[in-house]
């Protein structure tokens, strides 16, 4: 799992996106045409990485996987990424390209999120990329009740995977989060 490459304090994490979600062909015009195949020597897996406290989680981080960050955030440190991540924009800050290490299938499929470990012969390791981002736990929930910024909000409104099990404050967030976004679509008819 994605997971056990990070350090603990992940209160939810979530993936989207083409190697989350299998996509069907747009351009299929019978059910009988396979989808397209994905090049898995240049796919991203996009995960969302909520944490409760992000200081304490980037310091774990930084030690762990220091190149995941930039020259400027590595001499700056936990309190600096955590300064920018809480100041400015959406409350989110990307680690995008980490080369990650994964297991797919022999048909190519990721198996990055699942926890179930298998021991044969249908798997294989790959090199993926991997965009990860952190967001505090209390931000994404004021973002999924009240839309401050409607970017996690909105990503939400679509489909994820969700990595590890739901809290029941991120559940009852998530359901006004979507409860909200139909409303809001009736309002526009």
């Amino acid at each position: 799992s994605i997971l056990r490459q990070f350090p603990d304090g992940i209160d939810y994490a979530f993936g989207y996106g083409s190697m989350v979600l299998s996509q069907g062909n747009a351009t299929s015009t019978t059910d009988d045409d396979p989808p397209p195949k994905i090049n898995n020597n240049k796919s991203m897996i996009d995960v969302i990485f909520s944490v409760n406290d992000p200081q304490s989680w980037h310091e774990q981080n930084l030690r762990r996987h220091p190149k995941h960050y930039s020259l400027l955030s590595r001499a700056g440190g936990a309190g600096f990424v955590t300064w920018m991540q809480t100041n400015f924009g959406a409350k989110i800050f990307f680690h995008p390209y980490v080369d990650l290490d994964r297991k797919t299938t022999s048909t190519g499929s990721a198996d990055d999120l699942g926890s179930n470990e298998r021991n044969d012969d249908s798997y294989k390791m790959a090199t993926s990329q991997l965009k990860y981002g952190i967001v505090g736990t209390t931000d994404l929930l004021r973002d999924l009740t009240h839309w401050d910024h409607l970017y996690l909000a909105g990503r939400m409104h679509k489909p994820i995977v969700s990595i590890c099990q739901y809290s029941d404050e991120i559940l009852e967030a998530q359901k006004i989060n979507l409860q909200s976004a139909v409303c809001a679509s009736l309002l526009l008819l």
